[in-house]
């Protein structure tokens, strides 16, 4: 197995921190869309 390059390790870190950025954001704040929604009249979606 060769070592990554630096750029190599911090383009990697970069895509998974995003991926587990998105879904928290994603789980956190799907209850909530979903209810402001509700309260908005435009759930469900068309």
């Amino acid at each position: 197995m060769s070592t990554p390059t630096y750029s190599e390790a911090l383009e990697f870190a970069i895509d998974r921190s995003y991926d587990i950025n998105i879904d928290m954001l994603r789980s956190r704040n799907l209850h909530l869309d979903t209810f402001n929604d509700y309260l908005v009249g435009t759930y469900p979606p068309p």
